[in-house]
């Protein structure tokens, strides 16, 4: 017999009923990817210079704080993935340098500070890819782009 009580308030009741640890472990399982809904999984893209996306990309217009080089620069981004953004700007700096990004996310209260390299380089602008050593970011990143 199906429940009239709504799947969200059902799940929020099991979740209350469980031990913290087993909440814990299902916040990770969900953070892991593990749980996932379909349209929010890792999934290959293709890539300009042949390579594969690791993260679906999603429109996202937000003004962006970098610095190359010790030089700071204010630009647009114009595309999120959890493993990386895209920024319009006309300073084009070479593949492999290091940058540091800060910007604005939904519902998130502070700009994200991270570190990431240039992955592309094109005449639009700059593929940055989030360095590996900021996996407890990327992940509530990945939350997040996937709400968009």
């Amino acid at each position: 017999m199906e429940s009239t009580i709504p799947v969200v308030e059902r799940l929020i009741n099991k979740i209350k009923s469980m031990q913290p640890d087993q909440q814990l472990r299902l916040l990770e399982m969900i953070d892991d990817g593990l749980l996932a809904p379909a349209e929010e999984e890792e999934i290959p893209g293709s890539d300009p210079q042949g390579g594969q996306r690791q993260y679906a990309r999603k429109p996202y217009f937000m003004t962006v704080d970098y610095a190359v080089r010790d030089r700071c620069f204010r630009d647009f981004i114009k595309d999120i993935s959890a493993g990386g953004v895209f920024i319009e700007t006309h300073h084009l700096f070479p593949v492999g340098e290091t940058i540091s990004l800060s910007f604005m996310v939904p519902r998130y209260p502070v700009p994200v500070k991270i570190a990431g390299r240039i992955a592309r380089v094109s005449p639009d602008g700059l593929g940055i890819e989030f360095l590996k050593e900021n996996k407890e970011l990327i992940k509530e990143l990945k939350m997040i782009v996937n709400s968009l």
